[in-house]
């Protein structure tokens, strides 16, 4: 059973390959935050300095009766692919191939539609490089292939997938903070685009702990007087940053008048 969002995205594309070719088929871009709360965001009467979401928010459509699945392989697992996360026996975090091979995902439904497709940020479902974004549809695919990883060394706990930070799904060794990372590599894939629609999908590990975060972001948020909840904040507005980015990237591609923006967060809050 597809879920509305992911039916309705997909006739949207897949639709406008039907129509003429002077009508423009609109880009996508899904901004997925991890473990940001419905109380974390300004609109809801956060403190957390996030300009750019708040503007996206203020200017764009707020649907507030949304639904996720309480940890983040589920709700990825089911974003994807439009049907529920228990039918591929997906109900936690796992390491483990979350779909069966050849499994449609939004990604494939839409490179079948003419678009080009791309996934920079946290994967989990399928964290050995055999598995990762590639596998399912996306033409790029850069950053986490297991869950959150350390800012700095981009590490995912300990064992067998500890080393999981890749480039279509070649492991690496990069320097730089996690969010930065994402930022430079997104920013860097809209601005080699051309006159074809493309697909960007961006999952941030961020505001997943482990969260360490440079002076300029807990700065932004100094009126918050709690050290933890501070660095949760500066976490949001480093990946806030991010997110303007890419619509700048946009914005001097001249592309953000047909470009599809959504936010969205993958399981709410960290207890």
């Amino acid at each position: 059973m597809q879920t509305p969002f992911v039916r309705a995205l997909a006739c949207l594309c897949l639709g406008a390959t039907f129509l003429a070719a002077a009508v423009p088929r609109p880009n996508i871009v899904l901004f997925l935050a991890d473990d940001l709360g419905w109380a974390d965001a300004p609109w809801h009467g956060s403190t957390d300095s996030l300009p750019h979401l708040t503007k996206l928010a203020r200017e764009g459509v707020r649907l507030e009766a949304h639904y996720v699945h309480p940890m983040c392989s589920p709700t990825r697992a089911a974003l994807l692919s439009g049907r529920y996360a228990s039918r591929f026996g997906v109900t936690a975090a796992q390491n483990q191939r979350a779909y069966p091979w050849e499994t449609v995902t939004l990604a494939s439904a839409l490179k079948a539609a003419g678009y080009e497709t791309a996934l920079v940020g946290k994967w989990h479902l399928g964290s050995r490089p055999s598995e990762g974004p590639q596998k399912f549809g996306f033409d790029h695919g850069y950053g986490s292939l297991a869950g959150g990883v350390t800012p700095y060394t981009h590490r995912y706990k300990a064992g067998e997938f500890s080393v999981t930070w890749h480039r279509n799904g070649q492991l690496l060794e990069e320097e730089g903070h996690v969010t930065d990372l994402l930022a430079r590599e997104a920013v860097r894939w809209v601005e080699q685009r051309g006159s074809q629609p493309f697909f960007l999908y961006l999952p941030f590990t961020a505001i997943h702990v482990p969260i360490d975060e440079a002076d300029k972001w807990l700065q932004a948020n100094a009126r918050i007087t709690d050290p933890a909840r501070r660095l949760r904040a500066a976490c949001s507005s480093h990946m806030d940053d991010t997110i303007g980015q890419v619509l700048a990237a946009l914005e001097r591609k001249h592309l953000r008048d047909n470009t599809l923006v959504l936010f969205l967060s993958d399981n709410g809050a960290h207890p």
